[in-house]
């Protein structure tokens, strides 16, 4: 059996500005369930190259993320990707499947228009695919309006991390009562109840894309001092300066290895906040896990695999972290996930990919 070409989001972070480490563990999930695999550049291919994932291989994976940008303008550098993407899909015969699209929008966006490149990149993912998996109903309603009609929910891969069929109460560590919080965080000005909330409760941070945060974290505050987003944080809490930054000297860590991330995660009894692959390695590290939903694309992706959750804006000065820790119920999610595995199950077998999956 032919081996699967993979493009799209990487397994791996760098330590630089805007990576975000989030994307590792929705990218190696996705890896992890192949049989075996190869990655391809994410630019546009040579005809060597082109003609070698005709000769060699079965299918293309296209690991995709939050790249459906409702209402952006062409010149936006993920757009101009799409051109590639359609570039390179158009010019191989292979069958696609795809893991993980979504849509970025807020609560307040109206528009559902696409860029005209990203419409004819999805022109060509539909064309050689049986089916689109997407995060959610949002993200499917928004393709059906620009004419793609073959997709089907999927949540997104890293809740099957396990690649287990079923989950229950098991799955949980056990701590003791004090053991430590964990807590994650995407924009500061909008979340500054939240983030005071964890600060309260000694609460570690994990970052994701704050590498100002990690500077600091290392003895050079300037850069975060200086940012916009640390600024609009200052102006709405009610605690200083020197308490977030405390917080950030003993409390902060951004790690670009997921093992070590498991490892981490798993010291704490409890995780909250709004960035969802953050929250999704706590949970596959058997820690109780509360999604903060601050947009469309997380409440979809909380929606369709019963995950717990609260709107960011629900949280107020006088939210108690007992209140958070008890929204934190997994019933629904034990009783959903059995569907939602034989979901993934059932597409990646449709679709003829070679992956690792037990049977359900």
């Amino acid at each position: 059996m032919k081996k699967t070409l993979v493009i799209g989001t990487s397994a791996k972070s760098e330590r630089v500005p805007h990576a975000n480490t989030g994307n590792m563990m929705h990218a190696e999930t996705a890896r992890r369930l192949l049989t075996d695999y190869d990655n391809f550049p994410f630019r546009e291919w040579t005809e060597e190259e082109v003609e070698k994932a005709n000769s060699e291989y079965g299918h293309i994976l296209f690991v995709a993320a939050n790249g459906i940008r409702p209402g952006a303008a062409d010149d936006l550098p993920i757009v101009k990707s799409h051109e590639i993407l359609e570039s390179n899909f158009s010019r191989t015969n292979l069958p696609i499947v795809t893991l993980g699209l979504g849509a970025q929008q807020h609560f307040n966006a109206e528009t559902t228009e696409l860029p005209n490149a990203t419409k004819r990149m999805l022109a060509v993912l539909s064309e050689r695919s049986k089916e689109i998996a997407v995060r959610g109903d949002n993200t499917q309603s928004i393709l059906e309006k620009a004419g793609i009609k073959n997709t089907t929910v999927m949540g997104c891969q890293s809740c099957f991390w396990s690649m287990k069929p079923q989950l229950d109460a098991d799955h949980f560590n056990q701590y003791d009562e004090n053991a430590s919080l964990a807590f994650n965080y995407t924009a500061p000005g909008a979340e500054y109840q939240i983030i005071d909330l964890a600060i309260k409760n000694d609460a570690y941070v994990y970052g994701q894309e704050e590498f100002n945060e990690l500077l600091a974290s290392e003895g050079d505050r300037e850069a975060l001092r200086d940012s916009k987003k640390f600024k609009n944080y200052l102006r709405k809490t009610s605690l200083d300066e020197a308490q977030f930054l405390n917080w950030i000297d003993t409390r902060f860590s951004q790690i670009y290895d997921l093992q070590q991330w498991f490892e981490r995660m798993a010291m704490h009894r409890f995780c909250f906040g709004t960035r969802f692959h953050g929250n999704m390695v706590a949970l596959q590290a058997g820690v109780k896990t509360l999604w903060v939903v601050h947009d469309r694309r997380t409440e979809e992706l909380c929606n369709h695999l019963a995950l717990p959750y609260i709107r960011a804006g629900k949280i107020k000065e006088d939210t108690q972290l007992s209140q958070l820790e008890e929204m934190a119920d997994y019933t629904e999610f034990f009783k959903k996930y059995p569907e939602n595995y034989r979901k993934l199950y059932d597409y990646l077998t449709a679709a003829g990919l070679p992956h690792r999956l037990p049977r359900p």
